[in-house]
């Protein structure tokens, strides 16, 4: 969650949100854009983590099953390359 920190501190970030702020905008509209980037980035921070849970049950599944993944990969890529000769 640091790298989350640091993104939020750059002038990059923060410029746009000082920009609104120092534009006589209402409060109200502040908060509101305020909240859509604070939505949107935890929208992104909980799919980044379903990303990581997913790669992390696939690590976890017992060894036949992975085996049986290889095999299908293998056998899918073999097939691909008899098709392009």
């Amino acid at each position: 969650m640091g790298w989350a920190m640091n993104l939020v501190q750059t002038p990059e970030f923060l410029e746009p949100i000082e920009d609104v702020m120092n534009a006589n905008r209402s409060p109200l509209v502040v908060g509101a854009l305020l909240g859509i980037v604070l939505i949107a980035a935890v929208i992104w921070v909980i799919r980044s983590e379903g990303e990581r849970t997913r790669q992390a049950i696939r690590e976890a599944r017992p060894e036949p099953i992975r085996a049986a993944e290889v095999t299908a990969e293998k056998l899918a890529d073999q097939a691909k390359q008899r098709q392009t000769e």
